[in-house]
């Protein structure tokens, strides 16, 4: 498996002086049996002048690597810990001994309880601990003073809507809705991200006939799809994929649209090379975006 999985852009707030390559983020996954050490990834990290990196756990020898780097962690709370903190004890033992120990040296801006738990595997017993989830994590943050400095969100794949084209017609699916519009009310009130993993890709292999691979990869020299019903016309699918986000939020949620909630691509990607039946699964692809 490899060391940096996917490129990802992590839209965080940029600093008035970041440089474009301070704005390039990667998904650091650490599940394999042939992963070099953290060090040789810190290097290369630094040599590919990258700001931002999401981990998908919070492994406290991790996180102390990256002590006084200047990168700026997304962490995960893994799915398997939601069940520890979503009380008010749990989730504060978790962050005093977890989070607390590796601030500030170590720069956390984001918590994602979880990764697209709505839609995985284990949804149905995962689904009803995750806004308690992140309700008792961001009160443990408050609690030490850490809230304003470390937003709590969730990832979220595609899968949560129930239809994404046009960007303008996209809702939420109606089964998920009972939990979502909580999730958005969260996010307005404590000004965190709805964030997203977007892939482009898997549009463009479920229908590479209907979908142009210049689109999907993002390539400025495309023409862009035009939404009719908005007027809008799109440079490519990832800003599509994100405006139809934003649509069902707007259709879900008026009081969480009207307080700006902000999303956010927390994942994004193109494979390199598959099997014979995985189309567009090519180096152009992970060159391009």
């Amino acid at each position: 498996m490899p060391l940096l999985l996917l490129l990802l852009v992590l839209l965080l707030p940029a600093a008035p002086e970041a440089t474009p390559s301070a704005l390039l983020g990667i998904n650091y996954g650490r599940v394999g049996n042939n992963l070099p050490p953290t060090t040789s990834a810190l290097q290369l990290l630094a040599g590919l002048g990258v700001g931002r990196v999401r981990l998908y756990d919070a492994d406290p020898a991790t996180l102390r690597s990256f002590a006084n780097t200047g990168v700026e962690l997304i962490v995960g709370v893994p799915d398997e810990c939601l069940a520890a903190v979503p009380t008010p004890s749990g989730a504060s033992a978790w962050v005093r001994s977890v989070i607390q120990p590796a601030l500030p040296a170590t720069k956390i801006a984001v918590l994602t309880v979880g990764n697209e738990v709505l839609t995985g595997a284990n949804s149905s017993a995962l689904t009803p601990s995750l806004l308690p989830a992140m309700q008792c994590i961001h009160d443990a943050l408050a609690q030490l003073g850490l809230d304003k400095q470390v937003a709590v969100t969730t990832a979220h794949n595609l899968g949560v809507l129930a239809t994404s084209y046009r960007p303008s017609s996209a809702y939420f699916r109606k089964d998920l809705l009972p939990v979502l519009c909580p999730i958005l009310d969260f996010h307005a009130r404590t000004g965190s991200p709805f964030l997203v993993n977007a892939y482009p890709y898997f549009a463009y292999a479920e229908d590479p006939a209907g979908v142009e691979l210049e689109y999907a990869l993002l390539e400025p020299g495309h023409d862009g799809v035009p939404d009719p019903s908005s007027g809008l016309r799109y440079p490519n699918m990832l800003v599509a994929q994100v405006d139809a986000v934003y649509h069902a939020i707007a259709a879900a949620n008026r009081g969480a649209a009207a307080r700006a909630v902000e999303v956010r691509v927390s994942e994004t990607g193109w494979p390199s090379a598959g099997d014979g039946n995985e189309t567009g699964a090519t180096p152009r692809g992970t060159t391009a975006t």
